[in-house]
């Protein structure tokens, strides 16, 4: 085969190999991508070790200047270690904490999601504040302190005995009429579970503890007595005296008066 032949089809190959090369980067939509992989490519439509080397290095280079532009962090996690909620989150981000489990799981997808699209933490902080407060708004988090519950649980009871002490009387003992209710119930539920639930339920508010403190002195007859102890013991000197034969009409009325008032709260 003379030179001129060998020559021919060498140009033959280098033009097929340019035709599959441009058809490659035909399948990329980008235009820079095919700009890109061109500057690559030798005068035989092949890569060119030392292009694709310099191409590399430029994207490498291009990346850590727009991660610096867009205060990217190093790893995924450092989204997770830098991020400063506001206070009132703080508890949502405790590992104990069972009730920020959802939330925490959701914020390391979006950790992974704003990595590999170069979101920075500037703009990961801004919309996680805002997850959390439109979260706060539509009720989907609860973000009340132990204190605050504690203070909120307080306020429950004292606003219950207060309902209670207005029904009963001021000399209620408010503690014997719940250890009474108590009793009724666990006498009444009788090991049944489901039962013993429904009173608990009706249990756990103050116009429900005068339903069942109600109910049980009409199925048991005679109420039980649920005057404070310093009340009766009060009360009980006042009919000593009053049975003295010693003592006078006059005090005698006055001590009446003082019975009916008290025996009155029953």
């Amino acid at each position: 085969m003379d030179s001129e032949n060998i020559q021919a089809q060498e140009q033959e190959v280098t033009q097929q190999g340019k035709s599959d090369m441009e058809a490659f980067l035909e399948t990329f939509d980008d235009d820079s991508i095919k700009r890109a992989f061109k500057e690559t490519l030798n005068d035989a439509g092949e890569f060119d070790r030392n292009k694709v080397k310099n191409l590399a290095g430029k994207m490498i280079s291009d990346r850590r200047a727009l991660s610096k532009i867009n205060n990217m962090p190093n790893s995924v996690e450092d989204f997770k270690n830098n991020y400063k909620p506001n206070e009132k989150y703080a508890n949502l981000f405790n590992e104990e904490n069972a009730g920020g489990e959802k939330i925490r799981k959701m914020f390391d997808e979006f950790d992974k999601l704003c990595f590999s699209n170069t979101i920075g933490e500037a703009k990961n902080s801004v919309i996680k504040n805002f997850i959390l407060d439109t979260f706060a708004s539509n009720g989907l988090i609860d973000t009340t302190s132990e204190e605050e519950k504690e203070a909120q649980k307080q306020q429950k009871i004292e606003d219950q005995r207060a309902i209670l002490e207005d029904a009963l009387g001021a000399n209620t003992d408010l503690d014997k009429v719940d250890a009474i209710i108590n009793d009724f119930i666990t006498d009444e539920s009788d090991n049944d579970p489901t039962v013993k639930a429904v009173f608990d339920a009706i249990n756990n508010s103050a116009k429900g503890k005068l339903i069942l403190y109600s109910l049980r002195n009409r199925i048991y007859g005679k109420p039980v007595p649920v005057m404070k102890t310093e009340i009766g013991n009060s009360l009980k000197a006042l009919e000593k005296e009053y049975n003295d034969p010693n003592t006078t009409k006059e005090r005698r009325k006055e001590l009446a008066e003082k019975m009916n008032e008290i025996e009155g709260i029953e």
